[in-house]
């Protein structure tokens, strides 16, 4: 609540537009995730992992691959915070 109040409504404002923007963009993103999946495994596949057809679709095979990426972007957290050196 401090941190808030300390600074000024145009910071705050500025802070708001960042957190939204990182929003529209992950949002992009999911759907550029989504549709290169869907296309790569209609291509390689007779069905697609994300079918209409529950029976027919591997959705545990799109779940598994995105807790793949969650997994490589923890990784890449962990090599940067590592090289992250404070400056007093």
């Amino acid at each position: 609540m401090h941190l808030f109040q300390s600074c000024g409504w145009h910071r705050n404002l500025i802070g708001n537009s960042l957190v939204f923007l990182t929003v529209s963009v992950a949002s992009y993103l999911n759907s550029l995730v989504v549709a290169l999946v869907h296309s790569w495994t209609i291509k390689h596949d007779k069905h697609s992992w994300l079918a209409d057809d529950i029976n027919v679709g591997k959705l545990d095979y799109f779940y598994f691959s995105v807790a793949a990426l969650g997994l490589l972007n923890f990784i890449f957290f962990l090599f940067v915070a590592r090289r992250y050196r404070y400056r007093a």
